[in-house]
């Protein structure tokens, strides 16, 4: 991370804000950069699922149920892992196909 100095005396209070809010948005921006491209521990509910791996409603119960697909009960939420719902499906894809 680079570091610069910067003297508050001769730094107006606009100069400043506008320091700051370039910081910040840096900052932001590397954030979502890393976020894109690194792994998650993702939590996804029944809808995202649904719409990320192409999974109707019922077969995400009946896999529920079976114990093919771990769950975590949040509340009222149900939550599945983005990482162990991969690499479930990849599993039972190689080894039914």
């Amino acid at each position: 991370m680079q570091t610069t100095s910067i003297v508050l005396e001769q730094t107006t209070r606009t100069e400043l804000r506008n320091l700051i809010r370039s910081s910040v948005a840096e900052a932001l921006e590397s954030l979502r950069a890393e976020s894109k491209t690194s792994p998650t521990k993702q939590k996804l509910t029944r809808q995202q699922l649904k719409d990320e791996f192409h999974i109707s409603f019922p077969t995400i119960l009946k896999l529920e149920k079976k114990g093919v697909l771990k769950s975590y009960r949040i509340g009222r939420r149900v939550l599945f892992d983005h990482n162990e719902v991969e690499a479930t499906l990849q599993e039972r894809r190689f080894t039914n196909g």
